[in-house]
């Protein structure tokens, strides 16, 4: 993931020639610690090679806007001895006065803003993707949700999509599926009893002979023999809820029954120590 949103910071976008300006503006703050004094969170630092750091590191900045916009003005009114801003020697004052001419930028803003709409989706995929459990199932899924959501945003006039950075980014996923095996992402989530061929339901290719194609295929490559002789009529059963498999899609939704009840009960059960923690 990291990978794509390299590639969105190397496209087209109008938005991009404010990266620099915001990893600018972060580095300056980090390195202020009077500054830093007057900020009730820390100022995380951007760094490409760290999952998910851009858009964290651009969220926060956007939290303290207020605060470091108040630091600024607040400044610009104290004697010199008591200055945390403007201080130093001539090129430090310039410094810290085209770092205020960034923070007075509104239209740097609205970009900062719209540079971590279109980050979301992506910091949401690294962390479904990067537990040592996940699934190869969960990764091609996860590549599915992303390819649906940028193409919604550039369909919807209201998102207020960047269409150079979003044509960039699924040009970035397009080219990372390209590149992936895919007959062995396709065959895990097909052997995910909760998906098996949902998600290919309106692709006339995944037949039930594709499929058997498939998985035949892969067996063969990964065991280095034959499946064994009821291999096809065993993959039929499952694929229809049959035979051995019959009752699965009501197991299934069971499950997910279940574990939706556990999460209520648990998010209410946090919800309501939380207001015990704060007094209310």
């Amino acid at each position: 993931m990291n990978l794509v949103v390299g590639d969105f910071f190397k496209s087209d976008s109008d938005l991009v020639v404010f990266v620099d300006n915001a990893v600018e503006l972060i580095g300056w703050l980090r390195s202020k610690t009077g500054v830093l004094a007057h900020l009730p969170l820390a100022v995380l630092r951007a760094v490409l090679t760290r999952w998910t750091a851009h858009y964290t590191a651009f969220r926060r900045l956007l939290k303290l806007r207020p605060n470091i916009e108040s630091v600024f003005l607040v400044d610009d009114t104290r004697p010199e001895s008591e200055k945390v801003v403007f201080i130093g020697k001539k090129a430090a004052k310039l410094k810290a006065r085209e770092m205020h001419e960034i923070v007075k930028d509104g239209v740097f803003w609205y970009a900062i803003t719209k540079i971590v709409r279109h980050l979301e989706p992506l910091a949401i995929a690294t962390n479904a993707v990067q537990g040592v459990q996940v699934g190869l199932d969960r990764v091609l899924l996860t590549f599915g949700f992303l390819a649906m959501w940028y193409r919604t945003m550039l369909d919807d006039p209201a998102s207020g999509a960047d269409e150079d950075g979003v044509n960039a980014i699924l040009a970035s996923l397009e080219s990372r599926w390209k590149n992936a095996d895919q007959e062995i992402f396709i065959a895990a989530l097909i052997l995910n009893p909760f998906y098996r061929t949902a998600p290919f339901n309106t692709l006339s290719c995944f037949n039930n002979a594709s499929v058997t194609r498939l998985l035949i295929a892969l067996y063969k490559r990964l065991y280095k023999v034959a499946p064994p002789a009821d291999f096809h009529s065993t993959l039929t059963s499952y694929l229809h809820g049959t035979g051995l498999f019959k009752g699965i899609d009501d197991d299934a939704q069971e499950f997910i029954t279940t574990s939706i009840a556990a999460v209520s009960f648990f998010c209410s059960l946090t919800s309501h120590a939380y207001r015990v923690l704060i007094g209310t």
